[in-house]
């Protein structure tokens, strides 16, 4: 439901800039709709735990992913993932603001806050209230936009159920 909330302010953000020179309005907007497509089922795909789902969206050679102190590439991102979810029971994620500039039709940046939700295994809730934030730039793929370079960050949580 957040997510439609936030779908008017990133219409507002997204149209207030102008296509490439070398772009059509309705290609950039064609483009600006896949990635949110992208990034909505993205969440789905967190919210699951689906770790193959999850990976789906980043480019298999060319993933260079900085999460907190550590950047990942396409393995290791696999493996944290596996390993952040074993510790838990389940997820809740939606994005709180998106932010989407085509630079060209091979390159989009795509900056995004979220609110995470995360059940852990030893009764704990910890909300992260919007303050998870990815910054992403996605590459065409075989007709997928993937996720080659990136950063996750994420501030203040607070224990909001449980032990």
């Amino acid at each position: 439901m957040r997510a439609l909330a936030a779908l008017p302010m990133l219409m507002v953000v997204t149209a207030c800039q102008a296509p490439p020179a070398e772009m059509t309005e309705a290609d950039y907007d064609a483009i600006v709709t896949e990635v949110m497509d992208v990034t909505d089922a993205m969440m789905d795909a967190w919210s699951a735990f689906d770790v193959d789902a999850s990976m789906s969206f980043f480019h298999p050679e060319k993933t260079s992913f900085a999460w907190a102190s550590t950047i990942y590439d396409f393995a290791g991102l696999r493996e944290r993932w596996t390993e952040v979810w074993g510790t838990a029971n389940g997820q809740e994620t939606s994005w709180t603001g998106r932010k989407i500039e085509v630079l060209s039709e091979n390159a989009v940046l795509f900056q995004g806050s979220f609110e995470l939700k995360i059940f852990y295994s030893d009764g704990r809730v910890v909300l992260y209230p919007g303050t998870a934030h990815w910054t992403t730039l996605l590459e065409p793929l075989n007709g997928h936009w993937k996720i080659t370079y990136g950063s996750y960050a994420y501030g203040g949580a607070q224990t909001v159920e449980g032990g």
